[in-house]
């Protein structure tokens, strides 16, 4: 039996917390392809500073839903 968090945006929150800590979870199922692009994310904000994708999957991000 499996067991994942899901997110309510069903992305996953890859990205830097606070200083020095980063995290990838929340791949709705995913896991090894939402586990790659972490894997990415992570290497291009610790090395590079930035990464493309970061405002994506940003784990700070607000949810909005309109109905």
């Amino acid at each position: 039996m499996n067991q994942d968090v899901m997110s309510l945006d069903k992305l996953p929150f890859i990205g830097n917390v606070k200083d020095n800590l980063y995290i990838s979870t929340a791949y709705n199922t995913w896991g090894m392809s939402n586990g790659v692009i972490g894997a990415k994310v992570i290497y291009d904000l610790v090395v590079k500073g930035s990464s493309e994708y970061q405002i994506i999957f940003n784990p700070k991000k607000k949810l909005i839903f309109i109905y």
